[in-house]
């Protein structure tokens, strides 16, 4: 981490929640009560699983493997700090590239209400796929519609040193 101080490089810490109705949210810590925050909301989202999922039946699943999910109530106490990202395909608001586009504005809404408007963004994504540019069209109108900033994409990965070969 050094090496990216000295270029200027500053860590973003973030984690992708799943909510018990299913919806995913891309949560970013911009402050350090932010980050105590989102370690709060980790913990708190394996104690609350999803108790229908069962990865027993999966291939590679190791035994006890739960699906996390935290409620909406736990989200909003734990708010403060935190940068929210919502626009994948199964989050609330990807409901507008399915054609759904009240129940969309209706997840964003419900985000709104959680939220300070300086914390959400709806993201933006294109994946290059044929039907792409109209769901672009589509998530770009709900964030006028919603008076939401957009964002662009976003991957999250984690770089791995791999060892010369011998």
């Amino acid at each position: 981490m050094d090496g990216g101080a000295a270029a200027g490089i500053q860590p973003i810490f973030g984690a992708e929640l799943t909510l018990v109705d299913g919806h995913h949210l891309t949560v970013l810590a911009e402050t350090q009560d932010g980050y105590a925050n989102l370690c709060r909301l980790l913990t708190q989202s394996r104690l609350e699983q999803i108790p229908e999922a069962d990865y027993t039946q999966t291939p590679g699943a190791w035994p006890g493997k739960v699906a996390p999910a935290l409620d909406w109530e736990t989200l909003h106490a734990q708010r403060q700090g935190l940068i929210v990202l919502s626009g994948c395909r199964r989050a609330g608001a990807g409901a507008a590239r399915a054609g759904q586009e009240a129940i969309a504005q209706a997840n964003v809404a419900r985000l709104r209400a959680c939220f300070a408007p300086e914390q959400l963004f709806l993201e933006v994504q294109h994946h290059a796929l044929p039907d792409d540019d109209r769901l672009m069209r589509q998530a770009l109108a709900l964030a006028r519609s919603s008076s939401c900033p957009s964002s662009p994409p976003t991957t999250f990965t984690t770089e791995h040193r791999r060892q010369p070969p011998a």
